[in-house]
Parts: C-alpha cells; structure tokens; sequence
C-alpha cells in the first residue's frame, strides 16, 4: 500500500502546530516524539510546554539521532525524506511545518529571477515531495501542514477555501494540489462563549475537504494527529476500533499559536 500522506490545511493560528503535540491540558494526544521527525521551514519554536525536550535539533557530529531538522529548501527536504525512509525505520511520523513556506521562502530566494523558471521549479518540487512520498514504507505516516486561500466574497461568488500555491501551474495544470491526497483535513477553531475550540474538519461544503467514506466518525473531530493517526491506521487494517464522536477540545487559554 505504501506510506499515507495527509494534508492538514489551516489559516495561520487555526492550530495545525499545536495538534502535533501531547498537550494533556487540551486533552491532545498528539504524536510520540520517540517515532517522529519534524521538519521546521520557518525555524518557529513549536507551541506546548517541554517541547523543547521533546523534539530536539539534528546536528551529524552532536546529535544524529535528532528529531527537528529546521531547512525550507524544496531538495533539502526531499533528501531528508528519502534518508528517514530508508535509514531511520524507528521513525513512523514526518510532519513537515509548514510546507506552504517550503514553497514561499523559495520564491523569497529567487524573487530577483526573471521569467518562469522559479515558478516551474516551485511547481515540479510541490508535485514530486507529494508524490514521492506515496512509495515509501508503509509503516510511514507523512503529515503535510500547509496554509489555505480563500476565493470569492459570499455575495457575487460563493466563498471557497482551498491549498495555497505559488504560481498557477499546479491548479491550471495538475487540477489542484488537494487531488495529490486521499485525505485532506481542516484546521479550525470557533469562539463558543468565552472558550475557544479547535478542531479539524473532515467535510465541508466549498473546500477542497475529504476522507475516504467511514474513516472519521463526525464532521469535527479533535484537532490531535494521535487521533487522526490512530483513526486511519484503525480504517485501512480494518480494525474495530472505538470511533466515539468526539468534541472539539476546548482551550485553556484564549489564543494557541498556530
């Protein structure tokens, strides 16, 4: 079958981050940081108590047994893929936060360029990593982070909320970046009273949202990639696992970075 890829979209603060982490306090379970790589674009301090513990830099010569690896170059990243793949069977989790600045900060770099040469080179990256990943080793679960752009004003058009991009070769081309990925969720949170909840959709009119039939119980389930995890390895072994509708955790404070 091979490894699963997942596409977790989000605005900035809609706690893609954040769902990583075990954060008990929210009632996260996140992922075990002993079975995961991160792979950190924009060099940001990852958002819960003592993930510094958790998750500490690679170095070759200090620490080759390091969990987050802080680069935003497009081939750096496909390298490391391919590395954890290969050598690094202890690891069942890459996340890569966030890949819509794996793209961004490659157009930074070579924004002086003139032509289209940046923008195809932005494009075959974004369309290889997905697709490369697919052939890795099936115990590998890659999550991939990235921010969404909303079409449209809800008055002359209806209001739609899709993958960011650079460029349009992917979505003039390839259809979308979504059709790269089986199952694509969306980070959100919701002001109820004086809480603020965060959760993922699963399904939602005018997004590119989806998940294979019967794979998530609800519409809203936690924003937690333990859960997630746990609730599409249960689908695709066709285990009886217990799919109890859970609700969106509350927060313990009033903003969580994302």
């Amino acid at each position: 079958m091979g490894a699963v890829s997942v596409l977790c979209l989000g605005q900035s603060g809609s706690g893609k981050s954040t769902s990583i982490g075990n954060i008990p306090e929210l009632g996260i379970k996140g992922l075990d940081p002993k079975e995961t790589i991160i792979i950190n674009a924009l060099g940001k301090d990852l958002p819960w108590r003592g993930s510094k513990k958790q998750y500490t830099t690679w170095s070759k010569t200090d620490n080759p047994k390091g969990n987050l690896i802080f680069t935003s170059h497009p081939k750096e990243i496909l390298g490391w893929l391919k590395y954890v793949n290969e050598n690094r069977l202890d690891i069942t989790n890459i996340v890569i936060d966030d890949s819509t600045h794996t793209y961004s900060m490659e157009f930074i770099r070579r924004i002086g360029e003139n032509g289209w040469e940046k923008f195809n080179d932005i494009s075959y990256y974004m369309v290889t990593i997905a697709n490369e990943v697919k052939k890795f080793r099936d115990s590998l679960t890659i999550f991939f982070m990235h921010h969404v752009k909303t079409d449209g004003d809800d008055i002359l058009s209806p209001k739609t909320v899709s993958a960011q991009t650079i460029g349009n070769v992917v979505d003039s081309k390839m259809s979308s970046y979504e059709s790269f990925f089986t199952i694509v969720l969306l980070a959100e949170k919701k002001l109820e009273g004086e809480d603020i909840k965060y959760h993922f959709l699963t399904e939602a009119a005018n997004t590119t949202v989806k998940a294979p039939v019967g794979m998530f119980p609800s519409r809203e389930i936690p924003n937690d990639l333990g859960y997630v995890k746990d609730m599409i390895h249960c689908y695709y072994n066709d285990e009886d696992c217990q799919k109890e509708e859970e609700k969106p955790v509350k927060a313990k404070r009033k903003e969580i970075v994302e």
